[in-house]
């Protein structure tokens, strides 16, 4: 009835293995803050150092509150204290599925 698509991340481990995430859309109380971040980040680009700079603000809690509800949303089983610390270890990876999957027309 109702088709929600999905995102698709692969992270590669230290070991060389390779994992495939499955990433949903957020729900919809989180749509302010993924517009903030959306707005810092344009113009920034491929530029790592203006990701980093945009990044060293108030933007970075933001953007892992988003990822952080992404995945529990997407695997609610899993154990919050390590899917925190995956966060945190995988944020960057994560923004342009997280905007791919909630604003599939951008």
């Amino acid at each position: 009835m109702f088709d929600v698509s999905k995102e698709k991340l692969e992270i590669v481990d230290e070991k060389g293995n390779k994992e495939v995430y499955d990433i949903s859309p957020l729900p919809g109380a989180y749509l302010e803050d993924l517009y903030a971040v959306l707005d810092a980040l344009q113009g920034v680009g491929e530029d790592s150092d203006k990701v980093l700079k945009v990044l060293g603000t108030s933007v970075s809690g933001k953007l892992h509150k988003l990822v952080f509800a992404t995945l529990k949303q997407s695997y609610p089983d899993q154990d919050d204290k390590k899917l925190n610390q995956f966060v945190t270890q995988n944020l960057m990876k994560f923004i342009e599925p997280i905007i791919k999957v909630n604003m599939p027309k951008a």
